[in-house]
């Protein structure tokens, strides 16, 4: 476009302010107008205080008069620290995974100690219940050995001479000492373990200790109660670790009018 042919005007010069004439007509407010002017463009350009939370340290990286990072400066600086983050997350993933790892063998450890603890303790207290079976069948038997002497003529009937009866009787208490001595120390053995057993014999009958594999009627114990323990119970550290295996008393069918004539 061009301005061939067209007369250009100048345009119109417009009226000064009320302002701008009081300060064209009084310098002293020019003067202060330009000051007001100045400080305001100063503190615009001052340096802008840093973010809070920001470390110093780390806003005086750069030194002073060096040029401000171009665009490509900037994002490579992003892309390292993005591929720093995702370094840091799979180390913290790993280290994640290593602790699962070792809780996880922990816990089945763990398990396992308590399976073979569970298994030992078996396996002592059938021992137990073993030699408490054969010292009542010694101690049984040696009661009976005490009376015999008085008949006349038995040992005779065996083929025995008076001369080795002594040492056969000593032979068979000695039996049962051992069998007693054996389970002295088994005993202390579980009482470090902590195990201790159920008092049933006498007792009532409690279904949440006790198990019942018989009834026998009698009218010596009261109804309900263990007249004969089986096989004992036990708890550990406080514990039901097995229940005990009883008979109850039941009232006889003489003293029972229900029952059959």
């Amino acid at each position: 476009m061009t301005t061939e042919g067209l007369e250009l005007v100048p345009p119109e010069p417009r009226p000064p302010s009320q302002g701008e004439a009081e300060a064209r007509a009084d310098p002293a407010l020019r003067e202060r107008i330009l000051q007001r002017f100045t400080q305001w463009l100063d503190q615009a350009l001052e340096a802008e205080a840093p973010p809070p939370g920001i470390a110093s340290e780390l806003l005086a990286t750069d030194e002073p008069g060096s040029p401000a990072p171009d665009l490509h400066s900037l994002f490579s600086a992003l892309t390292v620290l993005a591929q720093e983050v995702k370094l840091q997350g799979r180390a913290f993933q790993n280290l994640y995974d290593a602790l699962a790892r070792e809780e996880k063998e922990r816990a089945s450890a763990a398990e396992q100690a308590r399976r073979g603890r569970h298994e030992l303790l078996e396996l002592l207290l059938d021992v137990r219940d073993r030699l408490e079976r054969g010292l009542a069948a010694v101690s049984a038997q040696n009661e009976r050995l005490r009376q015999l002497p008085a008949r006349s003529g038995f040992f005779g009937f065996l083929g025995l001479s008076d001369a080795r009866v002594p040492p056969l009787l000593e032979a068979a208490f000695a039996l049962a000492r051992g069998y007693e001595l054996s389970l002295e120390r088994l005993n202390e053995g579980l009482r470090r373990l902590h195990v201790e057993e159920i008092a049933a014999q006498g007792r009532p009958f409690d279904p949440y200790l006790m198990k019942a594999v018989g009834v026998v009627e009698t009218s010596d114990s009261p109804q309900g109660s263990v007249v004969e323990v089986c096989r004992p119970g036990y708890r550990v550290a406080g514990e039901l670790f097995r229940v005990a295996e009883v008979r109850v008393a039941s009232a006889s069918s003489a003293n029972n009018p229900g029952g059959p004539a």
